[in-house]
This record gives structure tokens, sequence and C-alpha cells, in this order.
């Protein structure tokens, strides 16, 4: 809801006076709950950053983003990073599979998401030499038509099997 004026012009020409605007203080209730909500789900390292520039829920909200967006931006190229550079090693094709999802999740969660051909890329890269069958069979696969990151799943648990 957009912030109602606290004062609001009532009568005729010279009749003209200021009155307060019954709907500002609803509006105020409502807006101080939101903010209280708001504020209630927040970590105290984020609450420093915010509370001294918000009078409204909608500064509120948008001091949180401006804050985060800056550190959305370089979380987003650590984490892509982190893909490119994560290695199956000794992990199972399961547990390689859900380390490479968690990471995606969060590129989701900070407003970055992937498509399911990013994510196969970044897993097929970090499987290692002895996956190359089933590199070989998803590029193939995936040049005819596209092959959705369930369907991966279950090529991966099935080569590793």
């Amino acid at each position: 809801m957009p912030k109602p004026n606290a004062k609001i012009a009532t009568g005729i020409g010279a009749d003209v006076r200021e009155i307060d605007n019954p709907q500002y203080a609803s509006w105020f209730v409502q807006d101080q709950a939101i903010i209280a909500a708001l504020l209630s789900s927040m970590t105290e390292e984020v609450l420093a950053q915010v509370t001294r520039c918000a009078n409204t829920s909608n500064e509120l909200c948008t001091s949180r983003q401006t804050m985060f967006s800056a550190q959305h931006r370089g979380n987003s190229i650590q984490i892509r990073t982190q893909l490119s550079k994560t290695k199956k090693g000794d992990m199972t094709a399961l547990e390689f599979y859900h380390k490479m999802t968690s990471l995606v999740d969060t590129m989701a969660n900070i407003g970055h998401p992937m498509t399911d051909e990013e994510v196969i890329g970044y897993i097929l890269a970090g499987l290692g030499p002895g996956h190359g069958d089933l590199v070989s069979a998803i590029t193939v696969m995936s040049n005819q038509n596209l092959v959705t990151l369930p369907d991966f799943y279950s090529y991966l648990i099935a080569h590793e099997a």
C-alpha cells in the first residue's frame, strides 16, 4: 500500500484547510506492523545496517535490497568459481551432484538462477576422466534435444551403478 499523505485539503476556494488524513493512521499502524515483522526476522548484523535508514517498510525493504545486491554480485562470482573448481574426486556421484546443486540453489536464492544446461555443464566438467563416456553421451543427447537436470541425475546415477 503506498504511503498516503498525513494531511489532506478539504473545502473549496477560500475555505480550503488541511485536516488529518483518516487513511494515514490506518496505514501507519499497518506499516509499523510490517516493519516489526521484518525486523524480527533479521540477524543483528543486518539490523545494524538497515534500521537507521528506514522510516517505512518500503524504505526498509529498499535499504535491505541495496545492501544485499552488492554482496550478491560478489557472491555470484564466488559461487560460479566454486562450481567450476569443484571436482568429484572421491565423492559418490550422489554426493557430488548434491554438492553442486546446493551451490546452484544458492545462486537462485541470491537472484541468479541457472539453467539446467549451465548446471549440467558444470557437473560434467567436474566429473573427471572416469566419466568420459557419460560426458560424450550427454553432449550428443543435448545436441538433439534438451536434457533436463532430473534426466541428467538419472543418467549420472545409472552410470555410477
